[in-house]
């Protein structure tokens, strides 16, 4: 069986969240529930799945000594600075190369670095059965989870014929991907059945995941193989900064899956949380006295008077 390898994407800015998410201290290294970051909370899940000996971290320049400081008990050269911001393409692409390199059969898990999950065995369980799927054959892994409201600010998946029967789950082919729909068709996606919220958690072999740019995204695909090959070498940073540079910003779902015809989506059921905005602190806020309360801090907030407020909690008096 091929090994398993995880990273996680921790590049994004998340400025949704300002002003308590900014450019030196983005989404990914709030603790909104519990003391740990996001981003700490990621890798803890994934860990198991992997073991820190291969744990990923893909972030940026900037970032990259904070996430070292975060997760000291994986390599310094296990969390890979981007020489730039290129979105999630580039971003899992780099760290398909990086693993390839090491590992040429291995299997991949890429997961975001700013999502909330209660239901962490839920979570891995989901993962196994796609880390079994992209075993069993050469396809492209999506994780999708069963919506509980008509959110408008996620993209959907729509599903199609059941291809596959692991452990007692259905695995479906992807008819499509639906960019953030308006309220009235989140709602008749809700009803109708067959979508799923797109987590963009995935599950793939290295090499039929470079094979994927190589067929739908070439220019993309050459770069990666250049940097690779300087992979080891003193021009592994020069190449990098060049092929980067010289290649479009697109996310994974754009350059990739929506022009490859091997996707296979796994629906999931664990409670999921993108918090992408203040209006998502709600769901995973506590509630008190009919408001709302989050963050990390040990300042006590008193409600006079007030209903519906969300207050992020932080080390002084919030009144």
């Amino acid at each position: 069986m091929s090994e398993v390898y995880c990273a996680v994407i921790a590049g994004g800015g998340g400025t949704r969240l300002w002003p308590k998410s900014r450019r030196r201290t983005p989404k990914q290294l709030l603790a909104l529930r519990g003391n740990a970051s996001l981003f700490q909370q990621a890798a803890e899940r994934v860990e198991p799945l992997c073991t820190s000996e291969r744990l990923y971290v893909v972030t940026s320049q900037e970032l990259a000594p904070t996430m070292r400081q975060l997760l000291p008990r994986i390599a310094v050269d296990q969390v890979i600075a981007e020489p730039m911001p290129r979105q999630t393409a580039l971003a899992i692409g780099l760290a398909a190369v990086t693993i390839h390199r090491r590992d040429p059969r291995a299997v991949l898990v890429t997961v975001g670095a700013d999502h909330l999950i209660a239901d962490v065995d839920g979570f891995r369980r989901c993962l196994k059965i796609g880390i079994a799927a992209a075993q069993a054959g050469d396809h492209l892994i999506t994780i999708g989870v069963v919506p509980t409201s008509p959110h408008t600010g996620y993209g959907y998946i729509e599903a199609g014929s059941e291809l596959l029967m692991i452990n007692g789950t259905p695995i479906y082919s992807v008819d499509s991907f639906k960019e953030k729909p308006d309220r009235h068709l989140a709602e008749r996606y809700l009803q109708q059945g067959g979508y799923y919220w797109n987590t963009n958690y995935f599950v793939w072999k290295v090499e039929t995941l470079l094979e994927a740019f190589r067929e739908c995204a070439p220019l993309s695909y050459e770069g990666l193989c250049h940097i690779e090959e300087a992979l080891g070498t003193p021009r592994a940073a020069e190449v990098s900064e060049h092929v980067f540079k010289s290649l479009p910003a697109d996310p994974i779902d754009t350059a990739i899956l929506e022009r490859a015809s091997n996707i296979l989506v796994v629906p999931a059921s664990f409670d999921w949380v993108d918090v992408g905005n203040w209006n998502d602190m709600y769901i995973v806020a506590e509630e008190h006295e009919h408001n709302h309360i989050v963050g990390d801090g040990t300042g006590m907030v008193l409600f006079e008077g007030s209903e519906g407020c969300l207050v992020h909690r932080d080390n002084r008096l919030v009144a």
